[in-house]
């Protein structure tokens, strides 16, 4: 019997502004933290029978997995299911829905065997990332527009231990300047004393 996973969050958008993210397959694909995708093989579209080769490495055992993906079911608007096959066999399946003054983009996932606690983890932050990507896409301010640019031309093609990496580099030169602006702050008042 499989096993199921889901997991749900809200995002201030309409569903019609949400779900047209996952017509892009490769985007939704790379913002998983589980793994870098390596390469795509054939058009993912996102049609029911579309079928392409999605070959990846998983971050923390480094093992490459070949999976043959399928699209087995697409409600347009609301929903679709992704069959992977390849060492196990992974069936998830994207649905938004409309809730009062907000959207509910759900995630569940059928697999072959148990879920790790880090591995469910690791689902949840995929779908928060989808969910910030998507926020992203919509908002006009500069900053935003700057940000999606980065994700898009750098971000998404990083593997997740390299995007680690940044992200600790990043704030360790953050703390860096805010000791450096509190030194010449401790620096510029105690010698007018």
């Amino acid at each position: 019997m499989p096993v199921r996973f889901q997991h749900a969050i809200e995002l201030d958008l309409p569903p019609e502004q949400i779900f047209p993210f996952f017509a892009d397959l490769e985007t939704w694909l790379r913002l998983n933290p589980q793994w870098q995708v390596l390469s795509i093989h054939g058009e993912p579209g996102l049609r029911e029978g579309s079928a392409f080769g999605l070959e990846v490495e998983y971050d923390r055992t480094e093992q490459k997995v070949f999976y043959q993906a399928l699209i087995t079911a697409v409600e347009p608007g609301r929903s679709f299911s992704l069959r992977l096959e390849g060492e196990a066999l992974r069936k998830m399946t994207i649905e938004v829905l409309p809730a009062r003054n907000f959207s509910l983009l759900k995630y569940r996932e059928e697999s072959d065997r148990p879920l790790s606690a880090k591995e469910q983890m690791e689902l949840n932050l995929w779908l928060k990332s989808a969910g910030n990507y998507i926020l992203i896409s919509h908002r006009t301010s500069l900053v935003s527009i700057a940000w999606k640019w980065f994700l898009d031309r750098y971000w998404l093609k990083m593997s997740p231990s390299g995007r680690r990496t940044v992200f600790f580099v990043v704030v360790a030169e953050g703390l860096s300047l805010l000791f450096f602006l509190l030194i010449l702050v401790w620096i510029l008042i105690f010698r007018r004393i």
